[in-house]
């Protein structure tokens, strides 16, 4: 499972409300705001390029890395919308639908497994992206 508690203090506009790791609002980050709302992948990547230093060819490569969790974080919406449908619909009937409560759970966990490796991939990737002297500099 992914510890998400590093993550979520340093880089908070990683998680949504449900505590589930994505690029979704930016908060204040040491006391600077950089904007909120969905704002897509421009202003977390005008943040590191500028702590990072990063050439061209980091920054689109960046650049497609946040818009893939982007995609990622709007197919867990989607997911999540299917999830309370599902679980709604359990709860619905004249008599408690058991099948359609475990399909909104088992679509709920997938969600989140999907959209959880999606950002281990991801930071793996901005990983080697960078040099080492970018990482240590990685603004936490």
């Amino acid at each position: 499972m992914l510890d998400t508690g590093w993550i979520s203090f340093h880089f908070p506009w990683f998680f949504s409300l449900t505590n589930v790791p994505l690029i979704a609002t930016c908060v204040p980050i040491g006391g600077i705001d950089f904007g909120g709302g969905g704002f897509g992948v421009r202003r977390p990547l005008r943040f590191l390029t500028y702590k990072l230093g990063l050439s061209e060819s980091q920054v689109a490569d960046l650049a497609h890395i946040l818009d893939e969790l982007k995609t990622e974080r709007a197919q867990a919406a989607v997911d999540d919308r299917r999830t309370l449908a599902a679980l709604a619909d359990a709860l619905s009937g004249e008599s408690f639908d058991e099948a359609r409560d475990v399909e909104g759970a088992d679509l709920r966990r997938k969600g989140a497994e999907r959209l959880s490796e999606a950002v281990v991939k991801a930071l793996s990737r901005i990983h080697k992206l960078l040099s080492p002297e970018q990482r240590e500099r990685w603004p936490i």
